[in-house]
């Protein structure tokens, strides 16, 4: 379903442009396809286009009016004013139109999902609320609510116990207007197991057990090389690409390494074929290849663990990953050469291995310099000469004081022949 806006009133195909280019972009920040918004179809006369706007996915990404606003109001005040009254009349519109058709409605249903989250009211301690979703399409949320005296729970000894379970429930699903989504209120909870996510999780971490490392491996430091030139696969678009950029030009200033950007959208297979195109392609060009990308819902995350890409980060070899939170622990952290846990904290471990190639190249000019003096002189150093000197004058000293003493109580000649014989 959709709803229709014509671009002719706006008379201007360079405006009508830039909203289809701005929409993209917003997009591919929040990483999901633009045309799942948006599409223009040209009109039956041929003369022009219009807008095709999803509202399922702009109720979702109500900021995408202010994001529009804030990017094309300057160029574009008139245009811009009309498109704004045009969607802001839309959405109320649509979701008065939805009210009316389920609110006050209700039916039974069994639903199978997993639980992303379950608070205990504040209010009322025996009272649950939650929030259920479908791991193919974390977006879609369905609200939960339990009143432990009108729920049966199977499987599980507590309701705080079923975040991250599947769980088959049975109630009645309502309309709920404020939050715009439906809720279920659970009559009877079975917890079937873990949630989806824990189980691709233990299955590919299985599956791909030869190729992970421990925690303690992929977190320490890796004998240091100078990064010269870094790969760097991210999304522009994201705060975690800025994150990185900044940190590494604070950490680096006029030193910066040369970065080669893969600017891609932070998906399982987009990984995949960029890293593989640059095993194939660059063969060993990078001294270190860093993918970063921000925090997010941990389905989201989770693919970013599938098998394929944990093998083409393994293959590939000097991979340093910074995806997400520290708190995350994701696989594909586990597979690299190095995991930072974060976009500013990979940035900051290129600077650490900066630092270190230095250290060691100068321990080994100290090293053979001293092997060159060893050489020439027979000692190690500077250092080591001075102090064997210094050894010997003391020697010395000690064995005149004691040819004094002797001279004055033996006699001058007695003193010598005792020194000698």
């Amino acid at each position: 379903m959709y709803f229709t806006i014509d671009q002719r009133p706006f008379n201007n195909p360079a405006f009508c442009k830039e909203v289809t280019e701005t929409i993209n972009k917003y997009a591919q920040e929040h990483n999901f396809p633009y045309t799942d918004l948006i599409r223009a179809k040209r009109t039956a006369d041929g003369s022009s286009y219009e807008w095709h706007i999803y509202p399922n996915v702009l109720l979702k990404h109500l900021a995408v009016i202010d994001y529009l606003e804030t990017h094309l109001s300057s160029h574009y005040p008139a245009e811009m004013k009309r498109l704004k009254r045009e969607l802001n009349t839309s959405v109320p519109d649509l979701l008065t139109d939805i009210s009316e058709m389920v609110s006050g409605k209700s039916f039974e249903a069994t639903l199978k999902a997993d639980c992303k989250n379950i608070y205990a009211s504040a209010k009322n301690q025996s009272c649950y609320t939650g929030a259920l979703i479908d791991y193919e399409n974390p977006q879609s949320i369905i609200g939960l609510f339990i009143y432990k005296d009108a729920c049966q729970l199977e499987g599980c000894k507590d309701y705080s116990d079923l975040v991250d379970k599947e769980l088959l429930i049975h109630g009645e699903i309502s309309y709920y207007q404020p939050a715009n989504c439906f809720q279920l209120k659970a009559t009877s909870i079975n917890v079937l197991g873990d949630c989806t996510r824990l189980k691709n999780e233990k299955l590919w971490e299985t599956e791909c057990f030869d190729i992970l490392r421990s925690w303690d491996e992929v977190r320490t430091y890796p004998e240091p090389k100078k990064p010269s030139r870094i790969g760097l696969v991210a999304n522009i678009h994201t705060q975690g690409y800025h994150d990185f950029m900044q940190t590494l030009e604070k950490n680096f200033g006029k030193y910066m390494p040369e970065i080669v950007l893969f600017d891609i959208t932070m998906d399982a297979e987009s990984i995949t074929s960029t890293l593989s195109n640059i095993k194939y392609t660059y063969e060993d060009e990078f001294d270190y290849v860093a993918i970063v990308r921000g925090g997010g819902d941990k389905e989201s995350l989770i693919k970013l663990c599938e098998p394929p890409v944990l093998s083409v980060i393994h293959a590939l070899g000097n991979v340093v990953t910074g995806i997400g939170h520290t708190d995350d622990f994701l696989l594909c952290g586990r597979a690299a050469h190095y995991d930072a846990g974060t976009p500013t904290a990979a940035a900051h471990f290129l600077k650490t291995m900066d630092s270190k190639f230095y250290s060691q190249q100068r321990r080994i000019e100290l090293a053979i310099k001293s092997e060159e003096t060893k050489a020439r002189t027979g000692f190690q150093s500077d250092r080591e000469r001075a102090d064997y000197w210094e050894q010997a004058y003391k020697r010395l000293e000690a064995d005149y004081n004691e040819l004094m003493n002797d001279s004055q109580s033996k006699g001058l000649w007695s003193a010598i022949k005792n020194l000698f014989c």
